[in-house]
């Protein structure tokens, strides 16, 4: 196949190249014809806000995270959910990977994407509060949780939103490619619209979603 976009050939044989945070970068084309395409950030995919990282690994398996770093790469990560979440401004976005063991966070923002770093959830990305605890409550629109496995309290939500009398209203939310795993809910909505489930598999919880008023 040939497409006339600066005279390139696009073969079925493309591979597709991506950087630590799984951000695409380019493309190899494994017949020789054009070894590797990298992609100029005009041609890449752009989102408001700033990508900020944490790395809950031991130094002893590859962990770099520091409260001290800035958070900004992958490369200076910080090591506690909390810092991030205290840095966050709108429609920014928090990658981690490693085992988080937070709990008590709130996040006010709008648009706020926390998400796995690891090839998929489960393996390498887990967030599992030492107390039984919620780990996140939002009160902010737009908030995406995806690529991580979540493990509640026995008597808690894992993610709690609750809409209160017009001040909070974390509608519009989103959970993609979520392991829920053991505890009490997943997620607990009340009067909250707009949530969307894709890809979420919940086992032994006593109920992985409960969701009271909304949509």
């Amino acid at each position: 196949m040939r497409t006339d976009m600066n005279s390139m050939y696009v073969s079925p044989y493309l591979s597709v190249l991506c950087d630590q945070t799984g951000r695409i970068r380019g493309v190899q084309d494994r017949t020789g014809k054009l070894d590797t395409i990298w992609l100029e950030d005009s041609m890449l995919e752009q989102k408001a806000g700033t990508p900020r990282y944490v790395d809950f690994r031991t130094a002893a398996n590859g962990g770099k995270g520091s409260n001290g770093n800035d958070g900004l790469s992958p490369s200076t990560p910080l090591l506690t959910m909390a810092a991030a979440i205290t840095a966050l401004q709108d429609y920014d976005s928090i990658g981690f990977i490693g085992r988080c063991t937070e709990s008590g966070l709130t996040i006010t923002e709008t648009g706020i994407h926390i998400y796995g770093m690891g090839r998929h959830f489960g393996a390498q990305c887990i967030w599992n509060p030492s107390a039984d605890a919620v780990a996140l409550t939002l009160q902010g629109k737009g908030f995406m949780a995806s690529n991580f496995k979540a493990e509640a309290g026995e008597t808690t939500a894992f993610i709690k939103a609750h809409r209160t009398s017009g001040t909070i209203n974390p509608a519009d939310l989103w959970l993609v490619n979520i392991e829920g795993n053991t505890g009490q809910y997943l997620l607990e909505a009340v009067d909250i619209d707009n949530v969307h489930l894709i890809n979420v598999f919940g086992h032994d919880m006593n109920t992985p979603i409960r969701c009271v008023n909304g949509e």
